[in-house]
């Protein structure tokens, strides 16, 4: 949580309970600060893995297709 941020009501699963006062709110700290050598298609990648609602997340199969693995040449 303290890179990607706090989850939001929405953001999280319906059908898993959670005490929101349970956590510190936190604001997600940019990637580009953190891995500032990744392109953008790299930043997307990693946005999409580290989601909190699984039924968002991209999958180990989708992320494999993502256009980060991609041979450009």
């Amino acid at each position: 949580m303290e890179v990607i941020g706090t989850p939001s009501q929405e953001e999280w699963p319906k059908n898993v309970s959670l005490s929101w006062t349970a956590f510190p709110q936190r604001r997600p700290m940019p990637l580009k600060n953190i891995i500032p050598q990744l392109d953008s298609d790299g930043l997307d990648l990693i946005t999409n893995l580290l989601t909190f609602n699984p039924h968002v997340r991209l999958t180990a199969a989708q992320a494999l297709q993502h256009r980060y693995f991609v041979d450009s040449s």
